[in-house]
């Protein structure tokens, strides 16, 4: 049987990082997310609750990677019944300007893997 779990992407800090100690303090389990993965694992240690946390860090702005964080849930027998879909990021300027490569990443990010998770 899988453990129910709370998933928070953008959890190594700001939003995701209060809301990963909000949930904890409540009892959940949680699998918190973020591509830097020694701010991710400092956010765990800060972290107290009575809930297993387990972190994994990982790009999402990479195309493979919502269908490689499911399996890594799956595989860990976690179960997630809440999404916080936090991770995101925005470019400023002129369009014409901006890195074509940036800016395919934040669509990946803030589109395509959230539109993935939350399926």
């Amino acid at each position: 049987m899988q453990k129910p779990a709370v998933l928070i992407t953008g959890a190594s800090s700001g939003i995701g990082f209060e809301l990963a100690k909000i949930f904890a303090k409540n009892g959940f389990n949680l699998v918190l997310v973020s591509k830097d993965a020694q701010k991710l694992e400092k956010a765990r240690k800060q972290i107290n609750g009575r809930g297993t946390i387990i972190t994994i860090p990982k790009d999402l702005s990479d195309l493979r990677a919502p269908k490689e964080l499911y399996r890594q849930i799956k595989n860990a027998g976690f179960e997630v019944e809440i999404l916080v879909n936090n991770a995101g990021f925005g470019v400023w300027g002129k369009f014409e300007t901006q890195s074509l490569d940036k800016v395919e990443k934040m669509l990946q990010l803030n589109i395509v893997t959230l539109t993935s998770l939350t399926h």
